[in-house]
């Protein structure tokens, strides 16, 4: 129905994502909020925030 090949689904459903991975995930969707909401705010905006925040 998806056209999706059976051994890469699989392949992702025997190896979870980590704690490292998704932590890394929701810093990713943090600063692209901040970039969302403030979008005159460049790179150097974006550092400082994530800095501030850890």
């Amino acid at each position: 129905m998806l056209k999706i090949a059976r051994q890469p689904y699989y392949r992702c459903l025997a190896r979870p994502v980590g704690n490292a991975e998704l932590a890394q995930a929701y810093r990713a969707n943090a600063l692209i909020d901040t970039h969302k909401h403030d979008p005159e705010f460049g790179y150097r905006f974006l550092i400082d925030e994530a800095k501030e925040f850890g």
